[in-house]
């Protein structure tokens, strides 16, 4: 078989299935990037700094404020650890803005309730 065929018909069959949305995209790792921003303009440290102690250009960090570059666990510990914020505390903050971004959703989910004849006379 051709190798651009196989190619192109594994595309198509990927593409059959439900799309996944990217984690980058998604508003619980936006809210992760904007506990981290805070916690470092918190701590007092500009991104500048926070570049150096984390061996990065200043122009990655702000990439990865801004949710152009991604940023994996590991990184997360070593942010996390730059600015001074226990890996447990920014995962309870997570949990916890996650909880309230589901329960908004599920209260813009919920019909509004049909008021029945009775409840009118």
């Amino acid at each position: 078989m051709d190798y651009s065929k196989f190619v192109g018909k594994l595309f198509r069959l990927c593409q059959l299935g439900r799309k996944v949305e990217k984690s980058i995209y998604t508003q619980q790792y936006e809210l992760m990037l904007e506990i981290l921003r805070n916690a470092r303009k918190t701590a007092g440290i500009s991104q500048a700094e926070l570049a150096l102690r984390l061996d990065l250009t200043q122009s990655k960090v702000s990439k990865c404020e801004v949710g152009e570059r991604r940023l994996d666990f590991i990184e997360v510990r070593e942010w996390c650890r730059a600015i001074g914020l226990p890996l447990t505390t920014l995962l309870d903050e997570i949990e916890v803005g996650i909880s309230r971004l589901e329960a908004m959703k599920a209260s813009l989910r919920k019909p509004a309730k049909k008021r029945t004849r009775k409840a009118q006379q």
